[in-house]
């Protein structure tokens, strides 16, 4: 019986607007939230470093493409601070759960059914609604300067140049998700357009990033928090809409996150085994992964913190530092000395944005760990 990997690749389901949707549904996440907060401290002309680093990252989504033309073997959260100050309650005296872990469970569970999807095509039902929960996310920001309290109108300085290697590493982690885009490529009916299929992805999340930067700095000014949601008045109807969309949005990312390891495992199942018991393999894995997750996250003190010090560096090393490393080994002696000085440019702002990102992560780590101790 022929394995279901082989299936998968033989028969690539995902058209054109699918690929697109997975796309953009793996870039929009969490991370537009600190968008308004990076302008508003790097000043508004640091919005040409949110647009190169999306030239930079749409860049090596292409490479990405052009990688595995030539190798095919190579084809193979911060719910916590958004619902400060939301209080909820379960009548259940034996299990005591903060507000936030009840929000994190609840976020898990509804997750876990995604992880038993297999193909890419039917992930991208998800990803589409990932992406409206972000468009829902913006338009209440809108709302909240249509109808609330705060108007828009407060003064964004020009540049403040201290504050820029912080404000990079909050715009790179906003176009990290290359992982996935290999999984992408294979899936496509026609791989040719994968290019295509970047710039179109990446130049729509460039637009929402930049729209929702500057709506939210200029709604709030210097008082926006780091996840804008949170400077939303807490008594309007729409700051409830925007808090449960921000719950949402990673829950719809689970399953194309975990659809590269899930590939590789297929690979390592009996090619005898039937589709039935991969599937049932597939999703058992996958559900006990994420169940880890969770005790880990509901247990672990400063958690989220952990993840953001390794995210940094190894989010940075996927998105820019890996793809260019590669392109330039797999095509050397074909490339011109233009693309590899290019290339070898890419890598060393790679590194920079790695060691400022981890540096800054490791910072608030120290910092909230402190104020722990101090509280």
């Amino acid at each position: 019986m022929a394995s279901i990997t082989q299936q998968h690749h033989s028969k690539p389901t995902s058209t054109f607007a699918q690929s697109v949707i997975n796309m953009v549904g793996m870039l929009i996440g969490l991370g537009q939230l600190s968008t308004p907060y990076a302008l508003e401290n790097g000043g508004w002309a640091s919005i040409f470093l949110l647009v190169g680093l999306g030239i930079m990252c749409a860049y090596t989504a292409h490479i990405i493409g052009k990688c595995l033309d030539e190798e095919p073997r190579s084809k193979t959260d911060n719910i916590p601070l958004v619902f400060a100050g939301v209080r909820l309650h379960l009548p259940i005296p034996w299990l005591r759960l903060s507000t936030t872990q009840l929000l994190t469970v609840i976020a898990v569970l509804v997750a876990l059914p995604s992880l038993w999807l297999r193909n890419l095509s039917s992930i991208s039902c998800l990803s589409f609604a990932g992406i409206l929960m972000s468009m829902v996310i913006f338009v209440t920001i809108l709302c909240t300067a249509a109808f609330g309290s705060v108007g828009l109108g407060k003064h964004i300085p020009v540049l403040r140049l201290d504050k820029i290697p912080t404000v990079s590493g909050l715009y790179m982690f906003s176009y990290a998700g290359h992982i996935v885009f290999p999984n992408i490529y294979t899936a496509m009916k026609d791989p040719s357009s994968f290019t295509k299929v970047s710039v179109t992805s990446f130049s729509m999340v460039a637009l929402l990033y930049t729209a929702l930067a500057f709506v939210g700095a200029s709604l709030f000014g210097p008082s926006v928090n780091s996840q804008v949601t949170l400077s939303m008045p807490p008594g309007l109807l729409v700051t409830k809409v925007a808090l449960w969309a921000t719950v949402l949005t990673p829950v719809t990312k689970y399953a194309l996150e975990f659809a590269p390891f899930a590939i590789q495992l297929e690979h390592h199942l009996p090619a005898t085994m039937g589709p039935r018991a991969r599937i049932i393999i597939r999703g058992s894995i996958g559900s006990a992964g994420l169940l880890i997750i969770l005790a880990l996250a509901l247990s672990v003190p400063y958690f989220q913190y952990v993840l953001s010090l390794t995210g940094s560096l190894i989010s940075v090393a996927i998105s820019v530092i890996f793809p260019c490393a590669f392109y330039v080994k797999i095509r050397w002696g074909r490339l011109s000395r233009h693309v590899v000085v290019l290339n070898a440019a890419m890598i060393a702002v790679g590194f920079v944005l790695a060691v400022v990102g981890t540096a800054s992560s490791a910072k608030l780590l120290v910092k909230s760990i402190q104020n722990g101790h101090v509280a």
